[in-house]
């Protein structure tokens, strides 16, 4: 059987035929699947989604990552601090370190928030060096008590920052993946969103304007799925069917949520990392029909016409 690339839909051969890991190497993925995506299109699709996607994904990455790791987190009183932490478990022997922890008044008075008072000591006697190489004298000392308060877990919280935009593209990229990994077959004649999508991204590997106004153009169509797909179906509890795996990513297919119109609707449950849980419906035209009615129109891609 002839394999193309799902994306630009040239036949795949031993050269240009690409390993592709759906749900990303770093994210627990280590069975890359063949026959997916071509060379240029793997590279594309790299640069443009995963890349920007692990940025926002790293935090949450480095907790389950099986390493120790020092990741940046929120205390309860409000302010940052770099913590290390492994698998999830916070380091207690490791002192926190605080992230821009300094307001500066002027040349001699900061304003200065630390979580203990070793940590104070330091940063004074940094400051006294950086004016003695000046040439200048500073007196120091603290103006409010310092408590060193235990370290503890539930002391800290990590909130990661979500970008709409390149969330939505890699979701909709891991269910496009993944029901062609599985052979899943469209119905009534429809098709997959995430193929309309991505096709027209791909029509200018190396010309960056036509680039960019085709990302341009796609960031409505996210917006209208992150607001009115991602957030009220997406993070949710996961399936009895599908358990959390600390570190591990995978995706389901479960048909066994009945839409406006009666019809059984089709989702991709994917889960990344054992952190985060997505519910999102099959994106088709028909799936879309049955789970919202008549407002699926307002989730329908751009038409390929307007892309270059």
């Amino acid at each position: 059987m002839v394999k193309r690339c799902i994306i630009c839909n040239q036949v795949l051969t031993k050269e240009n035929d690409s390993p592709e890991h759906i749900f990303l190497k770093s994210l627990g993925d280590k069975d890359p699947k063949w026959g997916l995506l071509c060379k240029g299109c793997n590279n594309y699709l790299g640069t443009y989604i995963d890349q920007p996607f692990m940025k926002i994904f790293e935090p949450l990455y480095r907790t389950v990552s099986g390493k120790t790791e020092k990741v940046r987190m929120d205390f309860s009183d409000g302010h940052q601090y770099i913590v290390q932490i492994k698998n999830g478990v916070l380091d207690e022997s490791f002192k926190p370190l605080a992230v821009n922890p300094i307001v500066e008044k002027n040349d001699t008075e900061f304003n200065a928030k630390f979580l203990n008072t070793d940590e104070a000591k330091k940063f004074m006697e940094k400051i006294k060096k950086r004016y003695e190489k000046k040439g200048k004298h500073v007196e120091q000392k603290l103006t409010s008590k310092m408590v060193d308060p235990k370290i503890t877990g539930d002391k800290f919280s990590l909130t990661p920052s979500i970008d709409e935009f390149v969330f939505v593209l890699e979701v909709v990229k891991i269910q496009t993946e993944y029901l062609h990994s599985i052979n899943y077959q469209v119905k009534n004649g429809s098709f997959l969103y995430g193929d309309l999508v991505f096709r027209p991204m791909v029509n200018h590997f190396d010309d960056a304007v036509a680039t960019k106004r085709n990302l341009g153009i796609m960031k409505q169509w996210t917006w209208r799925m992150f607001e009115n797909v991602i957030i009220p179906m997406g993070l949710t509890n996961t399936p009895i069917a599908m358990p959390l795996k600390q570190g591990y990513s995978e995706a389901r297919v479960i048909d066994d949520i009945t839409g406006k119109t009666g019809e059984k609707v089709e989702f991709t449950v994917i889960n990344l990392m054992g952190l985060i849980t997505i519910w999102v419906p099959v994106l088709t035209a028909d799936n879309l029909v049955n789970l919202f009615g008549g407002a699926a129109m307002f989730l329908n891609p751009y038409d390929t016409r307007e892309y270059e």
